[in-house]
């Protein structure tokens, strides 16, 4: 089986005034977050509520509504974390297609073993080392996913190359040779949602990045992540995040 890691980056936090505070967020990546001083509580999309506690860590696929909340340590009066963002493929498709993910790791001892080694240094190829045997280390404790069809993947790809552009569902039909009734069951069989919520999910996930990382306006962001009308997109980003566009920006996490 080929693995590769590709965009690996690291992050850290070590904050006092985040006791309680509750942050909605979906990245564009696989997200690996260990808790250091303090707790996390977390869901995932619908998943049940995880309670991760100092030292053990939650796993984020791509594009998964993560729902988070802050608890600062009784004795330090901080919450302190790290985390690694990466896309990570097998067999040329992403991690997160091919296998279902536990949403934390059942023994606290993997990722703190393998983090220690990934923030020991700056070393990029050292870093590279310690990912490789950490995504080592979590594929026996995923589950593998029904395999999808040739055509389902060029569906899914063309929706992250082409999500920025106006989108038909007749267009994804013809990718499959069906007619559009027929498409809308397999798509949500392969992916668990409608087409047109896979690729809000995209688009919001874009225009989140672009949020923290430009200082474009509101309606700006809209068009570049391809919505065609701000006031539905507003709408849909709060129904996401939980917030309006302008309040996420101004969130420190």
């Amino acid at each position: 089986m080929t693995v590769e890691i590709r965009n690996l980056r690291k992050g850290s936090l070590h904050n006092s005034m985040c006791n309680r505070l509750r942050h909605i967020k979906m990245l564009p990546c696989l997200s690996i977050v260990q808790a250091l001083e303090g707790a996390y509580e977390v869901r995932l999309d619908n998943g049940s509520l995880q309670w991760v506690e100092a030292g053990a860590a939650f796993i984020a696929p791509r594009y998964v509504r993560q729902d988070i909340t802050h608890y600062v340590s009784e004795s330090s009066g901080y919450m302190s974390a790290r985390w690694i963002f990466l896309e990570v493929t097998v067999e040329g498709a992403y991690l997160e297609d091919v296998f279902e993910l536990p949403p934390v790791f059942p023994d606290p001892g993997i990722p703190r073993r393998f983090f220690e080694d990934l923030f020991a240094s700056d070393d990029g190829c050292d870093s590279m080392i310690a990912a490789y045997r950490l995504v080592q280390a979590l594929l026996p404790l995923a589950k593998r996913k029904e395999r999808l069809p040739d055509g389902m993947r060029d569906v899914l790809s063309f929706l992250r190359i082409h999500f920025r552009e106006k989108i038909t569902i007749r267009q994804l039909a013809d990718i499959l040779h069906l007619s559009e009734s027929a498409f809308y069951p397999v798509f949500r069989r392969y992916t668990g949602q409608t087409a047109v919520s896979y690729l809000n999910t995209l688009r919001l996930t874009e225009a989140a990045s672009l949020l923290k990382s430009t200082r474009s306006t509101i309606t700006e962001i809209a068009g570049a992540s391809g919505f065609s009308n701000v006031f539905y997109f507003s709408n849909q980003f709060k129904k996401q995040y939980g917030c309006s566009p302008r309040t996420y920006r101004e969130q420190d996490l």
